[in-house]
């Protein structure tokens, strides 16, 4: 179950929204204009908001950036006449995930919203995967001690991570080759892309070639 904030001035779409998410098994929460809806988000810290273009007094764009400046995370859907799709768009440049128009259909809303929380959950993967990447340090103190011959290692890993060179780690089975790598992939320009670790010697001969670079 997720938590949906519906941002809209209409009190009759908001309970045929509400009806929807609650059949779904969501739970809804509601507002009405921009002031009370930064009141609500800090207070019930939902999963995801469902947000009209026109609403009184702040609109929705302008409410978009106000949400994103403070909960940059937090998936936005814009919700349009269709007179308004030219705001709508503007808004997803600006961080909506999406937007739908009115009248919508309710399996087209239900299949936006489930792709909307399911990137939000990937997004919070990659974010604690990120956070375990950065603990990367500690946990080879912890593993590997605190020798000379360690504080040598891992002042030469300083060295060579801030370069583009290639490096090969050697040493025998489980002295924490994987773990150095891994220090100096986070330490190195780029720790934003992805560290991948495979084990040759568990690949057969004949599929060594496709398994690192693909079938074509």
């Amino acid at each position: 179950m997720k938590r949906i904030l519906i941002v809209d001035d209409d009190k009759d779409l908001r309970f045929n929204l509400s009806s929807i998410l609650k059949e779904e098994g969501h739970e809804v929460i509601a507002a009405s204009d921009g002031k009370q809806t930064l009141k609500v988000i800090a207070k019930s810290a939902p999963d995801l908001v469902l947000l009209d273009i026109k609403l009184p007094g702040m609109d929705g764009v302008e409410l978009l950036q106000e949400i994103k400046r403070k909960w940059n995370n937090l998936p936005i859907i814009m919700l349009t006449a269709t007179s308004d799709v030219k705001s709508a768009v503007k808004a997803m440049k600006l961080g909506a995930y999406d937007y739908i128009t009115k009248p919508f259909d309710d399996e087209e809303l239900i299949l936006i919203i489930k792709k909307a929380l399911h990137t939000q959950y990937l997004c919070r993967e990659v974010e604690h995967l990120r956070k375990k990447l950065g603990q990367v340090p500690a946990s080879i103190k912890e593993t590997m001690g605190d020798s000379p011959q360690i504080k040598q290692v891992l002042k030469q890993v300083e060295i060579i991570a801030a370069t583009n060179m290639t490096v090969i780690l050697q040493g025998e089975s489980g002295t924490g080759k994987e773990l150095i790598a891994k220090m100096i992939h986070e330490k190195s320009l780029r720790k934003d892309k992805p560290f991948i670790a495979i084990d040759s010697g568990a690949i057969p001969d004949t599929l060594v070639e496709s398994e690192l670079f693909g079938y074509e």
